[in-house]
C-alpha cells in the first residue's frame, strides 16, 4: 500500500478536517485569516491530521469529534511553521514567499500565537467538541 492509497481511504474524513480548519481560521482582525490561509492553503499534506484519524480508527473511535481534534493538530503545526520561518529568517515556504517576508515578523508570530491558542478559545467552533474527545 502506498501513502496515496492511505490518503484516498481517508479522503472524506480529511474533507471534514478541512471544513473544521476553515471554520476556525477566522477572526474579526482581517490580518489573521489572511496570514493563516496563506500557509494553510499552500498545499500542505495534512499528514498530522491523517495520523490522528488513523489512530482514532485503530482505537475504534468513529466519533465526529475526531475531525476538530485533527484540525487542532494542523493549527499547531501551522503555528510552528510561522514561528520557525521568523527564527530562520526564511524567505520561502512550500514554494511561496513566506508570511514573515510579506507581513513581517511581528504579524507572523502573532498569527502563530493565535493558531496555538485558538483551540482554547470558548468562541472557537470546535472548543466543546475537542473537550469532549479528551474526556472520553
Amino acid at each position: 500500500m502506498l501513502i496515496q492509497d492511505v490518503f484516498a481511504a481517508y479522503k472524506n474524513d480529511l474533507r471534514q478536517v478541512e471544513k473544521c480548519i476553515n471554520d476556525n481560521a477566522t477572526s474579526e482582525i482581517t490580518l489573521i485569516p489572511e496570514v493563516s490561509h496563506h500557509l494553510i492553503d499552500s498545499g500542505g499534506k495534512r499528514f498530522r491530521p491523517l495520523l490522528l484519524l488513523i489512530s482514532s480508527a485503530l482505537c475504534g473511535c468513529r466519533h465526529e469529534n475526531r475531525f476538530p481534534m485533527a484540525a487542532v493538530m494542523e493549527f499547531i503545526h501551522t503555528a510552528t511553521l510561522l514561528h520557525d520561518d521568523v527564527i530562520d529568517q526564511a524567505t520561502m515556504r512550500r514554494g511561496k514567499t513566506s508570511a514573515n517576508i510579506i507581513w513581517g515578523n511581528a504579524a507572523s508570530v502573532l498569527v502563530g500565537d493565535f493558531l496555538y491558542s485558538r483551540p482554547l478559545c470558548p468562541k472557537a467552533k470546535y472548543f466543546s467538541s475537542s473537550n469532549a474527545v479528551m474526556s472520553t
